[in-house]
């Protein structure tokens, strides 16, 4: 009994399956080789998107979740493959590299598949990097570049380059200038005032002229070309100098 319980799958729940009871041998050979093979080119999978993507095809028998998938998974591959969590989901890696070391190649993988586009639908995004989901790709890039940003075009959610937005070598220049200005007025270099001179600068509303959906991304865009002699970071609100010994 002990020997046979070795060659199957043990579901959370307590109950074995022989993997023959899950799905052919055709297709477990499947599975292990797209699993493979994905890791190869993306270095991580979102469980969920593999389960998703394994009902689709054939026939899962006794998986009742992406839980059991992923159990059922490392079953399949034990020497080969990690399950590990990230962005409240559940991943697959391969062995011997780390969840940080994944997602890492994993965001520049996709910063350049973006850079390489300039502006990119999430829709074409997702299916590009089919074994992600719209939340992860999202929290990924938010948490591995300040160079992306999301914005609607068309009533579509677009992911884009903040050098796609099309400032030159002269916005550095003019952004120097704006913060001297406001420092010789003694006023504190606040979002509302930088984009406010901006505005006037531009003879438009600088944030619809270019995009810019939210702070954050105004933030971004500040800290990127700001190229002046006083080193300058956000705090509280203000892109303040920060000076010898602030921490």
């Amino acid at each position: 009994c002990n020997a046979l319980r070795q060659e199957m799958f043990k579901r959370s729940d307590g109950l074995y399956f022989l993997p023959e009871l899950i799905a052919n041998k055709d297709a477990i050979q499947s599975i292990k080789h797209m699993v493979l093979s994905d890791l190869n080119t993306y270095y991580l999978c979102e469980v969920s998107k593999l389960y998703e993507i394994a009902c689709a095809e054939s026939s899962v028998g006794c998986i009742r979740n992406t839980d059991d998938y992923a159990d059922f998974l490392e079953f399949l591959l034990p020497d080969s493959i990690r399950i590990t969590g990230a962005f409240a989901s559940r991943i697959v890696r391969p062995v011997g590299v780390t969840t940080n070391e994944v997602m890492m190649k994993l965001a520049e993988k996709i910063f350049a598949t973006i850079t390489e586009n300039g502006c990119m639908t999430e829709d074409d995004l997702l299916l590009a990097y089919p074994i992600v989901s719209a939340n992860f790709l999202k929290k990924l890039l938010e948490k591995s570049t300040d160079k992306v940003i999301t914005t609607i075009i068309n009533d579509l959610l677009c992911y884009q380059t903040i050098e796609a937005l099309g400032f030159d070598e002269s916005f550095s220049e003019l952004l120097n200038s704006i913060l001297e200005k406001i420092e010789a007025l003694e006023l504190p270099p606040t979002i509302d005032i930088l984009h406010a001179l901006l505005s006037v600068e531009a003879n438009q509303n600088f944030r619809n002229a270019y995009g810019i959906p939210d702070d954050k991304a105004f933030r971004r865009i500040i800290t990127m070309y700001y190229h002046g002699q006083k080193p300058r970071d956000w705090k509280a609100g203000c892109f303040m100098e920060v000076k010898k010994g602030d921490v």
